[in-house]
């Protein structure tokens, strides 16, 4: 157990002896069930790994080892969508690192980046070892500035900080895949078409079903590498 799961859990359990002694010195009835609620959450979120969507329960680590084996499957991606609305719905900070990053990586699969980029940042936080979770922060800074459409004008001071944030992404060791698509797509956003190029190549080297941009695919690979 992590040190902020037995802070939660230390805590949760202060809060339902707070609420047991509320109940017996009859307090308020929304407080006692206020303070019984906060402390149920406190002692088992930390733990949530999965969530009943449709009647079903899902577990969000399958659903992206599933896309990760099929990423252009649109069961899997359907799925989840659906399961994300439950998850979003939750409390960021009251998460475990590793649901944070799952949520995260949810989240940037379905091109939502903003609610991805909330979540990564609550993994890298709660677990600064992480290596895996500060890259996906940077990896989503990168997408926050690059256009959406291939071939989009960039302004000269977004060009600045998406000169900055690619600069911290390629400082990370083993890039994953998707980075390096993100690298590719933000490089020839700026006009870097041999740089994107690489990234490119280096992505379907890392992992050959990627998912890319057909777009993106058509133009780099017309540049010899």
């Amino acid at each position: 157990m992590g040190s902020y799961q037995f802070i939660m859990l230390a805590l949760g359990v202060v809060l339902f002896v707070a609420a047991l002694i509320c109940l017996f010195l009859r307090y308020s009835t929304p407080l006692v069930v206020t303070l019984f609620i906060l402390s149920i959450v406190m002692i088992g979120f930390p733990r949530v790994k999965s969530l009943k969507v449709g009647g079903a329960e899902v577990d969000l680590g399958e659903l992206l080892q599933e896309h990760e084996n099929n990423p252009t499957d649109p069961a899997i991606q359907k799925q989840l969508k659906q399961a994300l609305v439950r998850y979003n719905a939750l409390k960021p900070s009251s998460a475990s690192p590793q649901l944070a990053e799952q949520v995260a990586r949810g989240n940037e699969i379905l091109h939502q980046t903003d609610q991805a980029l909330k979540w990564a940042e609550v993994a890298a936080k709660k677990d600064p070892s992480s290596i895996q979770a500060q890259e996906l922060v940077q990896r989503l800074q990168v997408k926050q500035l690059t256009p959406a459409s291939t071939g989009e004008a960039v302004s000269p001071q977004t060009a600045s900080r998406l000169t900055n944030a690619i600069s911290v992404l390629t400082q990370q060791p083993n890039l994953s895949a998707e980075s390096h698509v993100a690298l590719s797509k933000a490089q020839l956003a700026l006009g870097q078409d041999e740089e994107a190029a690489a990234n490119l190549h280096s992505a379907l080297k890392v992992k050959p079903n990627v998912p890319v941009d057909p777009k993106l695919r058509a133009l780099i690979t017309a540049t010899p590498h």
